[in-house]
């Protein structure tokens, strides 16, 4: 548009054209600096919008994170598993892989709390969190669903089963229990439920499955 303006008003033509060069070309400057004061403010609008276009973007995607996470642990939390695992276990029945849903107690968090405190409580529940993270590969879906439960779903390896995730699980609480810089005991009942890849059971019926185990494991301990 300056161009065009400076082009018609350099032959006298347009509205900046007259008699006078001097008035021509005050009317002409102040035109372009009008123009190009516009366009720099509709382009620090057009950037300022983008710019709050990705901030709510990245916000949103923060938001969603916090929903599906447990602040304690960081782990997932009910509504994250819930949500997670049934996309893997969908992804696992139609690649006909073989899983594992294992449902987990924390033993003697409320004695913890009531002789020692909800801050040693939750430092029981953070290093329970601990173990089953070491234990279970990113891939899998590891989530606190309840104040002293967790549940995990793991795809299985060809050679493995249910025996070896119990075996493993165990093994590493042996093993963090066996160092000494750690003043509490953890101590988990377990129930694993295998799932078969031609199941098409739901999800939430699954869970109450390897709750249901856990606890008969659970009562015939006591």
């Amino acid at each position: 548009m300056s161009a065009i303006a400076v082009a018609a008003t350099a032959q006298g033509l347009g509205p900046f054209g007259g008699d006078k060069t001097s008035d021509s070309l005050l009317a002409l400057q102040a035109f372009i600096g009008l123009t190009t004061a516009m366009s720099l403010t509709l382009a620090a609008a057009v950037s300022g919008h983008r710019q709050s276009e990705r901030e709510l973007r990245s916000l949103s995607v923060e938001m969603e994170q916090l929903a599906l996470t447990d602040e304690l642990t960081g782990l997932r939390n009910r509504r994250g598993f819930l949500v997670l695992a049934d996309q893997s276990l969908r992804m696992a029945r139609r690649a006909k892989a073989k899983c594992v849903l294992v449902f987990i107690d924390l033993d003697g968090l409320k004695r913890v709390n009531d002789t020692r405190g909800h801050a040693a409580g939750d430092a029981l529940i953070t290093d329970a969190a601990t173990i089953l993270s070491h234990v279970f590969r990113e891939s899998d879906v590891v989530a606190r669903v309840g104040g002293d439960e967790f549940a995990v779903l793991a795809l299985l390896d060809d050679q493995d089963g249910s025996h070896a995730v119990n075996a493993r699980l165990l093994s590493a609480i042996d093993k963090f229990n066996a160092q000494a810089v750690h003043s509490m005991r953890v101590s988990m009942s377990i129930g694993i439920e295998e799932l078969s890849a031609q199941s098409d059971t739901p999800l939430d019926v699954l869970l109450s499955r390897a709750d249901r185990a856990m606890y008969e494991k659970k009562r015939r301990r006591a």
